[in-house]
């Protein structure tokens, strides 16, 4: 299922995560749970934040689908101190990033993290062998922007 940008621009983030969860699960057969704030969030990233985040996710639940044989993936957004805060976690296999061959790092990891980059943010990886693993993405919000470019002008 692909997500295109006038689909992001027409629909708010937490439903095109709704839709993406429900048809991965559908059709990847791992269940999979959405935890969202109780306040929506849509309005807080930009249009290319909130494609970025949605490339993240799908990105992780392929790298999910095909290397951590996990049974369950939690999504979690959390609206914290002007920023957005996406968990990806799954109860897979987990492994060493140190061990990551530059291939895999330059494929989807490294993917993920230009991809954070690019909306303004940072990705960080927790995982060990046996563990599982969390993807975490750290955006600003649109408030923080506009906050930092009137602390900057004033």
């Amino acid at each position: 299922m692909g997500l295109k940008k006038q689909d992001i621009a027409n629909c708010s983030l937490e439903n095109n995560l709704h839709e993406y969860l429900t048809w991965y699960e559908k059709n990847r057969k791992i269940k999979t749970r959405l935890i969202l704030p109780k306040q929506s969030i849509d309005k807080l990233l930009s249009n290319t934040a909130k494609l970025q985040l949605l490339r993240i996710i799908q990105e992780a639940l392929t790298n999910i689908r095909k290397h951590a044989h996990a049974q369950q993936i939690t999504v979690q957004l959390k609206h914290t101190n002007r920023q957005i805060t996406t968990i990806i976690e799954d109860d897979g296999c987990g492994f060493n990033p140190s061990v990551v061959s530059e291939k895999d790092k330059s494929f989807g990891l490294g993917i993920m993290a230009e991809r954070a980059k690019e909306a303004g943010g940072q990705l960080q990886i927790d995982t060990q062998p046996g563990k599982g693993t969390k993807v975490i993405v750290h955006l600003n919000t649109i408030e923080s922007e506009v906050q930092d470019i009137e602390n900057t002008i004033g």
